[in-house]
């Protein structure tokens, strides 16, 4: 298909519908193959917050940062009820996030933000190539060409979570959980969102050493998860224990993440938290 110029193809999966770019060997490749993508995380999440009854309903509103092309907002939207708020900065997988919201009938359920999550109001620089899940924002201090192969260098608009909250009409007290896949900038997800946490809303977020490097490093991320959250569980013991996963103390966090030098995730829990 590629190489007769086809550039997007739609198929259905699962009773979802799913418009992936060609040639994309993760996301996209998963979304066709498989009809989902981190599938096993996001049902591994869900069932351990439902066996707490902290599951999102139609009440809750569930923020995906990093939306990416929906994998994880229409499918939390779907099997859930929530409303989603989707925030994604790179301009193809907008596009693409706004296609697949309106081809699964879900306009009145997933808000779209076209932006990244960043510490203050500004423009800033995104990295997008064919892989559809390695699009980066630049952190300030970078400079020169992309940081990954092939990508090309676009804009968006950067803004604090909070006020992503606000140009969607999110009141704070509606958001049950937020899930990040941004990148490295996980720890501005973590600063900008401190209302968030002090409410008692978990954070599912990627730990990747190679991309916080960019932003800030593992020891500012390991900072901000221990000043805003209390106890966290890694993703493979999620995955492995299910519903019965123990939460762990984050003085534990930097210890218990960093045998994982390439990626892994973390459901982050806030004080408030209680189940």
């Amino acid at each position: 298909m590629a190489a007769a110029g086809v550039s997007t193809v739609t198929c259905t999966r699962g009773g979802l519908t799913w418009r992936v770019p060609v040639g994309d060997a993760h996301i996209g490749f998963g979304l066709f193959v498989d009809g989902g993508f981190e599938q096993d995380k996001i049902t591994a999440l869900l069932t351990w917050l439902s066996a707490r009854g902290r599951a999102p309903g139609p009440d809750d509103v569930v923020v995906d940062i990093g939306a990416n092309i929906g994998s994880t907002s229409i499918v939390m939207a779907r099997a859930r009820g929530c409303r989603v708020l989707a925030i994604e900065p790179a301009h193809a997988n907008f596009e693409l996030l706004r296609d697949n919201v309106e081809l699964n009938d879900l306009q009145e359920r997933v808000m779209l933000v076209h932006a990244a999550v960043m510490p203050s109001r500004g423009t800033v620089m995104v990295e997008a190539g064919d892989d559809i899940g390695a699009a980066a924002v630049r952190s300030a201090t970078e400079s020169g060409p992309p940081a990954v192969g092939g990508a090309a260098v676009t804009t968006a608009a950067g803004m604090p979570l909070a006020d992503a909250l606000s140009l969607a009409a999110v009141l704070p007290s509606e958001v049950s959980l937020v899930w990040a896949d941004v990148q490295g900038s996980e720890t501005t997800v973590i600063n900008t969102g401190a209302d968030l946490w002090e409410r008692g809303v978990p954070l599912w977020a990627e730990y990747e050493p190679g991309l916080l490097a960019r932003h800030g490093g593992v020891e500012a991320f390991f900072a901000a998860a221990g000043t805003h959250f209390d106890r966290f569980i890694e993703a493979r013991d999620l995955l492995t224990r299910g519903a019965a996963a123990v939460p762990q103390s984050t003085a534990r966090l930097a210890e218990v993440l960093s045998r994982e030098p390439l990626q892994t995730d973390v459901l982050l829990l806030p004080a408030r938290f209680q189940s």
